[in-house]
C-alpha cells in the first residue's frame, strides 16, 4: 500500500472515532434531559414536594414498561399519567393555605405583607396586558396565572383582613 492510502485509511478511521464520540455525546446528553425533563419541566402545577421515591417509581416504571416491550408513546402516556397521579395527591395532602402560597411563591410562616409583596410582584410580572405583545398562547398563560394569583390573593385577603 502507498502512503495515499495509509493517509485515507487514517482519515476515515479518525472520522469514524470522532463521528461515534460526538453520537455517544449527544444521546448522553438526551438521556440525561429526559430524565430530568420527565416529571415535567416547566409543567404548571409540578409538585416541589416530590422526592427521590417519585423518581425511582418512576425510572422503575419505564424499565418495566421497556421490559416488555411497550411502545414508546405508550410508555410516555403511562408515566405521564403516573405522575399526574402523583401530583394530585401531593396536591389534595395540602391545606388550602399551603396550596395557596405556593401560588404566590410563599412558604412557611405567611404574613400579609409576603402576601401584598408576592401578590403586587407576580400580577406585574403574569398580566394578561404585560405579554400581550407576544402571542395568544402566551396571553391564556397568563390569564391562567393570573387567575390562579387572584385567587390565592382573594383568600389571603379575606384570612388577613387585607385592604
Amino acid at each position: 500500500m502507498n502512503s495515499g492510502n495509509w493517509f485515507l485509511i487514517a482519515v476515515v478511521a479518525v472520522a469514524f472515532i470522532a463521528g461515534y464520540s460526538i453520537v455517544s455525546f449527544m444521546i448522553k446528553k438526551m438521556k440525561s434531559q429526559h430524565h430530568t425533563a420527565t416529571p415535567g419541566e416547566g409543567q404548571a402545577g409540578q409538585s416541589q414536594q416530590e422526592g427521590p421515591k417519585s423518581k425511582v417509581t418512576t425510572e422503575e416504571s419505564a424499565r418495566s414498561d421497556a421490559s416488555h416491550g411497550g411502545d414508546r408513546q405508550d410508555q410516555q402516556q403511562r408515566r405521564e399519567e403516573e405522575q399526574a397521579r402523583e401530583r394530585s395527591e401531593t396536591w389534595e395532602s395540602q391545606s388550602e393555605e399551603q396550596r395557596y402560597g405556593r401560588i404566590l411563591g410563599l412558604g412557611g410562616q405567611i404574613t400579609a405583607a409576603d402576601v401584598k409583596q408576592s401578590y403586587r410582584e407576580l400580577l406585574a410580572k403574569y398580566h394578561p396586558d404585560k405579554v400581550n405583545h407576544l402571542g395568544d398562547e402566551f396571553k391564556r398563560i397568563a390569564e391562567v396565572r393570573t387567575r390562579e394569583i387572584l385567587d390565592a390573593y382573594d383568600y389571603f385577603r379575606k384570612k388577613y383582613d387585607i385592604r
